[in-house]
């Protein structure tokens, strides 16, 4: 099939160059090449559709408390999503036919010879 994985990350954690600001590799999710390693190509980044969300009745709930249990799964830490510059990036197999990559992906390797 030729379905989608769709994934949304607040500002800054996607690592890809849609972001208004980048971070140090390391202090991201590495999206695009995450994705690229479980065979699947970063079709497409745009802004998170946080009204068309809304109307379809999603809400952002906040942050679970850590070690979720029976006695604690109803509770919320008083921070939610912050929704603010936060990317939903599409994803599609690598071998769908037609489909460009978002962005290219450049590796560099340092070599020493002596």
């Amino acid at each position: 099939g030729e379905g989608r994985v769709i994934v949304s990350l607040c500002r800054g954690q996607g690592g890809t160059p849609f972001e208004e600001k980048m971070r140090k590799a390391s202090d991201t999710w590495r999206v695009q090449e995450m994705a690229a390693e479980a065979g699947l190509l970063l079709e497409e980044v745009d802004f998170c559709p946080i009204p068309a969300l809304a109307s379809l009745g999603y809400g952002s709930t906040g942050f679970r408390a850590r070690g979720l249990r029976k006695g604690n799964a109803d509770k919320f830490q008083d921070r939610s999503f912050n929704w603010d510059g936060s990317l939903t990036h599409v994803f599609c197999r690598d071998d769908v036919e037609g489909v460009v990559a978002a962005y290219s992906m450049n590796f560099s390797h340092d070599i020493s010879i002596w």
